[in-house]
């Protein structure tokens, strides 16, 4: 397979309509100013499917994202890597994380690219507790939703960790199988190990 066969189509390099200099990105054969509209807007629809701005039909169903509900600060955590592994897998993280903007992709490009955004600004909307919508509700770019959910939710809660160590050191087999009392048990852990960074830690500083 040629690099042209590999590179991401429609994006905008320097202002100028092409393919990305990035070294990790292929480079690619971008139509010329000279292409028909009508060649244009078959280009931004007939995508590969590893492109970004791919959107199978599969991915309008309106089924949740994920079954777990963002409901505060004390969920954040398994909400926010549940959502990250869903959307990596059908390659729609960067439409969250700000790698993917509007701005990035040729005009011709962006009525697929609102398009897909208003897919993933649902997905998110979708599996946010109610209560919690009125400073998001309004937004238009999923990337400003993913960011001020962030801001107001990633916290590590002095309360959550104590009762968490307190579950962890009381949590007891009972009736339980053992299976069953070792995943309660790893899935505490788990969680208590995400809210506390290790030591010597940069990217946590």
């Amino acid at each position: 397979m040629t690099n042209q066969e590999n590179g991401i189509d429609g994006l905008v390099t320097n202002g100028v309509a092409g393919g990305s200099t990035d070294p990790t990105l292929p480079t690619r054969s971008f139509p010329t100013q000279n292409t028909s509209d009508q060649e244009a807007s078959q280009s931004a629809t007939n995508l590969d499917q590893s492109h970004p701005l791919y959107l199978p039909s599969t991915d309008i169903s309106g089924v949740p994202l994920i079954s777990l509900h963002l409901t505060g600060t004390e969920s954040y955590s398994l909400w926010s890597r549940s959502m990250r592994l869903a959307l990596l897998g059908r390659n729609k993280m960067g439409l969250v994380d700000g790698t993917w903007k509007k701005e990035m992709f040729r005009e011709e490009y962006w009525p697929q690219w609102e398009r897909v955004n208003a897919i993933v600004l649902s997905w998110i909307i979708n599996v946010v507790d109610s209560n919690l919508l009125s400073g998001v509700v309004y937004a238009t770019e999923a990337w400003t939703v993913w960011e001020e959910l962030k801001e107001r939710f990633d916290k590590v809660s002095g309360s959550r960790t104590f009762g968490l160590h307190r579950e962890i050191a009381t949590l007891a087999q009972g009736t339980a199988s053992v299976s069953i009392y070792f995943t309660k048990l790893k899935g505490l852990w788990n969680e208590f190990e995400s809210l506390i960074p290790p030591h010597g830690c940069n990217l946590c500083e």
